[in-house]
């Protein structure tokens, strides 16, 4: 609406010979015309059974009750916006989420009630009410399970980029060979009888080459012919192998050989130009980098100046690509004022850092080059300072969701620590009794002062292990 997003939150409530659900609303103030509008929910039990109810949402009151009998909340769990007709975002408790994520969101038998609860998830970690950790987790034991094409198909398309924008950068190899497998796994299983769907899986594989051993797989798929391939996947391929450089050279070379021998074509030349690009010597990189920065010298066309700016950035590359973060904020004002509208786009944000390489600092710096723009006429620049607020802005959102994800992770690694016992202390021993081998056992395992070092061993009975311990926790 125009007075911003209409939010609904829920509580259920265990109550005399039944329950009471509470709706706790925000920003329900819809116009002068309309004061209400209708939401359905559903009421799901433990075996996924459920019940359709509806409640009329009024901008009168920040709450509205509901008691339904013959319910527990133990045994009840709620999805708002069932159907999905009311404008509202919506979120679900814990329990719905704790209940449904080993595999139970394809018990729902609605394909459009199963899209409101992928879209209610993505929506509470965009929202960092829900850790992308937790969500990724959901979706790795639910999405290679859907078996609506459309949906499918959507879901597939949202979570790649998901996993490289939200997921901390530790977990990223993890996850993307878990897809990878989920869907080989699910296009290996479906008879060609489903040759729509198939194909569909299929042509998500390639978006998850970062492992070794898929890499590999994948490589011997093209060169052999084992799977039929789209032009992307094949593309794919290649890429990743030149980039991990997981392959023998010679196959890599052979591989962008077959696919130039059988595109001699303008969409060859380009692939023929990523791939240059994507090879990791440092001294490529910075022959690249000269040519990216420096279109007008080169005669770039568009097309050209784009594929090498797409093959330029790859994770498996991160310690070679450190220094280019600097090296863009030293180049985006010269190409800004260039005045060329359409080189300065595509500059500005397709050469623009991933998110694995840059820092807060990063942006910063980037915001500050913008402001000075702004500074210097608002009006000539305004195109270039709207593009680069809105990268500015989406990169933030994202740092802070992968942050959230991780501080939440760390926060419940410390509840599963154990508590240590305390230690009993025991008698010092007298210094004498200290042998000069295990005071440079110490030494040499800590930054300590020889006294340091005879003090831990004297309170550690002349332990070298449970000394070195004493010293690093102090």
């Amino acid at each position: 609406t125009h007075q911003g997003v209409n939010k609904v939150n829920t509580k259920i409530e265990d109550i005399e010979g039944g329950i009471k659900i509470t709706f706790t609303k925000s920003n329900m103030k819809y116009s002068q015309y309309i004061n209400a509008q209708k939401m359905d929910y559903y009421l799901f039990d433990e075996e996924y059974n459920c019940e359709l109810h509806s409640i009329v949402l009024t901008d009168d009151s920040e709450s509205q009750t509901v008691e339904i009998k013959g319910r527990t909340s133990k045994n009840t769990f709620i999805l708002p916006n069932a159907g999905d007709h009311a404008y509202i975002l919506s979120s679900v408790s814990d329990r719905f989420i704790d209940h449904f994520k080993e595999e139970g969101i394809q018990k729902v038998p609605s394909n459009l009630d199963r899209t409101v609860i992928w879209r209610t998830l993505i929506a509470m970690v965009k929202n960092k009410k829900l850790k992308s950790t937790e969500f990724f987790d959901i979706v790795a034991k639910n999405i290679f399970k859907e078996s609506d094409l459309i949906l499918l198909s959507t879901l597939l398309t949202t979570v790649k980029p998901f996993i490289s924008l939200y997921i901390p950068k530790n977990m990223y190899g993890d996850l993307v060979k878990k897809m990878f497998e989920g869907a080989k796994n699910l296009y290996e299983s479906l008879p060609e009888s489903q040759k729509e769907l198939k194909n569909l899986v299929k042509n998500h594989i390639f978006s998850y080459l970062h492992d070794k051993d898929h890499i590999k797989a994948a490589a011997s798929w093209y060169s052999e012919g084992t799977i039929e391939l789209e032009d992307e996947d094949k593309k794919a391929i290649i890429l990743a192998a030149i980039r991990s450089q997981y392959l023998e050279e010679s196959q890599t070379k052979d591989l962008l050989e077959k696919y130039l021998q059988d595109n001699q074509t303008d969409r060859g030349e380009r692939f023929k130009i990523t791939a240059d690009a994507a090879v990791p010597t440092k001294e490529n990189k910075e022959r690249v980098w000269n040519i990216i920065i420096n279109p007008r010298e080169n005669e770039l066309s568009s097309w050209e100046y784009r594929a090498y700016i797409s093959g330029f950035y790859s994770r498996f590359q991160k310690d070679l690509l450190k220094d280019y973060p600097s090296k863009y904020l030293e180049a985006l004002p010269k190409l800004v004022q260039i005045g060329e509208k359409d080189l300065m786009t595509i500059f500005t944000s397709g050469a623009f850092p991933p998110s694995y390489l840059i820092d807060q600092d990063f942006l910063d710096k980037v915001n500050k080059i913008v402001t000075d723009f702004e500074k210097k006429d608002k009006v000539k620049y305004d195109s270039f300072i709207k593009l680069a607020r809105g990268i500015i802005e989406s990169k933030q959102g994202q740092a802070r969701i992968e942050e959230f994800a991780r501080i939440k992770d760390s926060e419940e690694e410390k509840k599963e620590e154990p508590e240590e016992e305390p230690e009993i202390p025991e008698e010092e021993l007298d210094e004498s009794e200290i042998t000069e081998i295990n005071i440079e056992g110490v030494i040499n395992n800590v930054r300590c002062s020889r006294e340091e070092a005879v003090q831990a061993l004297r309170v550690n009975r002349n332990d070298v292990t449970k000394a070195v311990s004493h010293l690093n926790k102090k």
